[in-house]
């Protein structure tokens, strides 16, 4: 079933604590990359196994949207026919699985060739902007001039582009450093999502509709956490006194005799 759906947010550091998440983050991210080269290796040695006109049609069949799949694909009979079934595979972006395709086959005339690493750049220590693409959905590290810094997360409106963009072998990187930091003071943020059908329910109840909030992180985030439940009890504690005050207005009739 199709969905459209965005989602956006923003995440602020201290000083302190920018670099720290920088740094963090250049780990595990190179660590992804590290799986990214090995998977690139991996699916070279197996392609070399097979004959030249079979190499680029094996390589197809063994990747998904965001997937490559190192272990050769089963075949499963269903009611319908024949389904092919993968057995795990390693997750990455779809311009990764497009670069390891453009490295196995960049010989004269779409030759076979081995990848070469440099083709799957890792961050440095000198890098402390910089972007990280997760297919419909990026991260941007901006610093301030003072040292502080912010996490933009966006994912432009598409077809499941927050479930493809999640999905990501990137996007588990930066998701496991927001999961191990050590939050401070004045740090953090909120994600904001929307979709077609919370617009089309907020139609059909003649009501406007709003973003939700998707995730809360550090202290900022449980403090908008709170005010948005804060003004939440309030609307509906001003609903329900004006209820009661219609309830009572037409609660006593006189009748004159």
């Amino acid at each position: 079933m199709s969905r459209n759906e965005s989602e956006w947010g923003q995440i602020h550091f201290s000083k302190t604590g920018y670099s720290q998440f920088v740094r963090q983050l250049r780990t595990e991210y190179n660590a992804y990359i590290k799986t990214v080269r090995e998977a690139a290796l991996k699916a070279h040695e197996k392609l070399s196994a097979l004959k030249p006109k079979e190499r680029k049609a094996a390589f197809d069949e063994m990747t998904g949207r965001s997937t490559l799949y190192l272990n050769p694909p089963r075949k499963r009979h269903t009611v319908w026919g024949i389904e092919t079934v993968h057995d795990g595979g390693v997750e990455m972006t779809s311009t990764m699985l497009y670069t390891i395709r453009e490295e196995l086959f960049r010989g004269k005339n779409g030759a076979f060739t081995k990848p070469r690493m440099i083709a799957f750049p890792t961050l440095t220590n000198k890098q402390v902007e910089f972007t990280i693409e997760c297919d419909d959905g990026d991260f941007t590290l901006k610093q301030d001039k003072d040292g502080t810094g912010t996490l933009y997360w966006k994912v432009d409106e598409n077809n499941h582009a927050v479930d493809h963009a999640k999905a990501t072998g990137a996007y588990q990187a930066v998701s496991k450093t927001l999961a191990n930091y050590k939050w401070k003071r004045n740090e953090g943020g909120v994600w904001y999502g929307d979709d077609e059908y919370t617009r089309d329910g907020a139609r059909e109840s003649g009501c406007s509709s709003e973003s939700y909030r998707t995730a809360t992180f550090g202290p900022i985030g449980e403090r908008e956490k709170e005010m948005e439940h804060q003004a939440l009890m309030a609307r509906y504690g001003g609903a329900r006194k004006r209820s009661r005050k219609r309830k009572g207005t037409g609660a006593h009739t006189t009748v004159f005799t």
